[in-house]
């Protein structure tokens, strides 16, 4: 029997994913231990091809983004000179906040060693992943808090997620988080004779989930997307379908609007005590006091920052407030995204920022799918505001890395037809 190594890699990532997860709950490993295992994994088989891997980086070499993301990393390495922390977990402040275009790149490689055509990559198998959600949200059901659904009404929508389910993600954010990746792959898969089973996976997922900001993901695109070409409609009909959606919206919108699910949500995020609230207020201080460069990696509100405890935690009378106290859980040190770039490095890292946006804007161009890859990018960067979204392996690997993979695809095939 004769395997591919293009079945090889796409099936063994996977697995690998699948492995590290369990793993992790098995023997209560950090995040760390997934990106690891799935990274070195990735890296291994690559370095089968060297000639075609240094080719493929020459490359990405040339891309705008790649001199942008080293520009950036010479400033990292400049800011890390003299931190407190460990080289291993300096080297895990920068993947934790450059994992999603890490892992774009790991998927550009991947597809120029492996010299991929047209559709032969698909990670990981729709089946197969469809397979592996329905294990998992069987196991979530058998534990499921069904006392608290069944004597919830209807006007505290999603009030029953607080002791709702046991799950292998650990973090109800992350499962809801996978359950938007169902959905995505279930809508990019038009002639997938499973995807509505797919669909509603990914609704129970969300739904059981109880994330408010994943909810606002997949209504954004439903409401962007491209209902005409999915199901084949006529032209003719596309100002209906696209009236007809904003309509359905609104009502969602407004009955949303008027339940307590909704108004414990303003009530929350309008206290300037909640903890993400107030990790962006204190960034924007840190960055007027450290002003243009930050200060610094590991200083505030990053796993670093947590390690060896820091200074500015106390500067600005944190360290007795929860979520940031030393003797807390860690709760939000993976939580705010911008809080730690706009805090850490300063008004330059969020130039830089913008500038890689703007770049991988103009990179994922050209990829052909039902959903617009530029609205996944924005619905990503939108939801990052509040949720560590770029920052998990889920969305890292099941949505950049595959960015990254058809990305090469396409450059190959405008090269082949310019020749």
């Amino acid at each position: 029997m004769i395997i591919s190594r293009k079945k090889m890699l796409m099936s063994g990532i996977f697995f690998i994913y699948v492995l590290s997860l369990i793993m992790k709950n098995i023997l209560n490993f950090s995040d760390g231990i997934q990106d690891l295992m799935v990274i070195g994994f990735i890296l291994t088989f690559l370095l089968f091809s060297p000639v075609r891997l240094i080719n493929g980086m020459g490359v990405l070499v040339r891309e705008k983004i790649t001199l942008i993301f080293i520009c950036f990393f010479i400033y990292f390495i400049w800011l890390s000179i003299g931190s407190r922390i460990s080289i291993l977990d300096i080297a895990l402040e920068f993947l934790s906040i450059f994992k999603w275009l890490i892992y774009f790149y790991l998927g550009f490689l991947s597809s120029y060693v492996l010299r991929l055509k047209g559709r032969q990559f698909n990670l990981p198998d729709t089946k197969l992943m469809l397979i592996w959600a329905l294990s998992l949200l069987l196991y979530s059901l058998l534990f499921f808090n069904w006392s608290t659904l069944l004597n919830s009404e209807l006007n505290s929508l999603f009030g029953f997620y607080e002791n709702s389910y046991s799950s292998l993600f650990s973090q109800r954010s992350v499962f809801g988080l996978f359950g938007f990746i169902l959905f995505l792959y279930a809508l990019n898969n038009k002639n997938y004779s499973n995807k509505n089973l797919l669909i509603l996976t990914s609704v129970i997922f969300i739904f059981m989930s109880g994330n408010r900001k994943i909810l606002i993901a997949v209504l954004m695109i439903i409401l962007f997307f491209d209902w005409v070409k999915f199901f084949n409609i006529s032209e003719s009909y596309r100002k209906f379908i696209n009236l007809f959606t904003i309509l359905l919206l609104l009502v969602i919108a407004i009955t949303v609007s008027s339940t307590s699910f909704f108004k414990k949500s303003v009530t929350e995020y309008s206290n300037l005590e909640q903890p993400r609230v107030a990790a962006y207020l204190i960034s924007y201080e840190i960055l007027k006091d450290n002003f243009p460069i930050g200060s610094g990696p590991a200083t505030f509100a990053s796993r670093g920052s947590m390690i060896e405890y820091s200074s500015l935690y106390s500067e600005y009378d944190l360290d007795n407030r929860w979520g940031f106290r030393q003797e807390d859980e860690v709760k939000f040190h993976n939580d705010t995204y911008w809080a730690q770039i706009i805090s850490q490095y300063g008004a330059i890292g969020l130039l830089l920022f913008f500038f890689l946006s703007f770049s991988f804007y103009r990179l994922i161009d050209s990829i052909e799918l039902l959903v617009s890859p530029k609205l996944i990018f924005t619905v990503f960067l939108l939801i990052s505001i509040v949720t560590p979204s770029l920052q998990r392996i889920e969305v890292a690997l099941f949505v950049f890395f595959v960015f990254g993979v058809l990305t090469e695809l396409q450059n190959k095939k405008q090269t082949l037809n310019i020749k």
